[in-house]
């Protein structure tokens, strides 16, 4: 397994190398973005094919292969992604293409059985999808966040699962390797095509561990692994809705713009975020091995420590220029 990890992490950081140089070429790049502070000079894109091909060669060597629900909706978001990237979409219609990937991959066998009802399970897995991939995309505001976190939350994922899967340590891995190129002052971007990809693995591993564990507590402790993402969606959308503004139409309230806003750099806002994934994972992982009633009071404290949080973050005031639709 080290192995396999390491030649993802390898082939990861020369696909992103040859990816930035494609970029660079053929002027694939992300215009300075008014409402990203650090964001003043144009920054390659095509990130998420780095990723994608880092994984893919961890695959090959590795022997496993995901189901095809996975593989179909993964390189299905990966292509929405892609396409936003380069002739950007309107919100309603990444939305529905997204809706029509997952349902794909739902068709194909993504998800699993919440109530014993089939169109209500169905529905639930659709919206919690969505709302993954859309709460990682949102967070991608900051150099190394969205890789360094989702390197975390697979770690998570995979330990709480006993490691019975070799997926997450890949994807993780490969993100290890694009983190080489996307670490402040970042020199290229995952863009939406990595975002997208990233969360739906995400949210398809995390529906695999939910379908292979036994206990509530493990349960939750395998969603307390993507904490962090979950807050941003929930934060973004509150604070918007108090503004009057779409939860989709831009605003610099993201949670590691407001940090920015305060007294942290980039690479502070970075760590402080990797501190916090960590410990959401770790109390995951404690809830999994612990007995319900104390699994639950730990978890419990992942909503009041958000709670806190928010009102920490609300104390930086942050300007709401016209940008980017995230």
């Amino acid at each position: 397994m080290i192995s396999t990890l390491a030649i993802t992490i390898v082939a990861a950081a020369a696909c992103s190398f040859g990816m930035r140089g494609l970029a660079r070429r053929y002027s694939l790049v992300a215009d300075p973005n008014p409402i990203v502070p650090q964001h003043r000079e144009p920054v390659p894109y095509l990130g998420g094919l780095g990723v994608a091909g880092g994984i893919l060669c961890g695959l090959l060597f590795s022997g496993y292969w995901p189901s095809s629900a996975i593989l179909v909706g993964a390189v299905g978001m990966l292509a929405i992604g892609l396409i936003d990237d380069l002739a950007p979409l309107e919100p309603k219609t990444k939305l529905l293409a997204q809706s029509l990937v997952t349902l794909f991959s739902i068709g194909l066998g993504l998800g699993l059985p919440l109530t014993g009802y089939f169109l209500i399970d169905h529905a639930i897995i659709f919206l919690l999808v969505i709302v993954w991939v859309n709460a990682v995309n949102l967070t991608d505001v900051c150099d190394g966040l969205v890789s360094s976190l989702v390197f975390i939350s697979m770690l998570g994922l995979s330990a709480i699962d006993n490691f019975s899967s070799p997926l997450p340590l890949i994807v993780g891995s490969a993100c290890l390797g694009f983190l080489i190129f996307n670490w402040p002052p970042a020199s290229m971007y995952l863009g939406d095509s990595g975002s997208n990809f990233l969360g739906f693995l995400l949210a398809a591993l995390t529906l695999e561990g939910l379908a292979r564990t036994g206990s509530p507590g493990a349960s939750l402790g395998i969603v307390a692994c993507s904490s962090v993402f979950i807050f941003e969606f929930v934060f973004l959308f509150l604070v918007r809705l108090s503004k009057g503004i779409p939860w989709w139409r831009g605003s610099p309230d993201h949670f590691s713009l407001r940090m920015q806003a305060g007294p942290f750099t980039r690479t502070n806002t970075i760590l402080l975020s990797g501190l916090a994934g960590i410990a959401c994972a770790g109390a995951g992982w404690l809830a999994s091995r612990a007995p319900s009633p104390l699994s639950f009071a730990i978890l419990a404290l992942l909503p009041a420590a958000a709670l806190l949080v928010s009102r920490w973050l609300l104390r930086w005031p942050v300007d709401a220029p016209n940008g980017d639709p995230r």
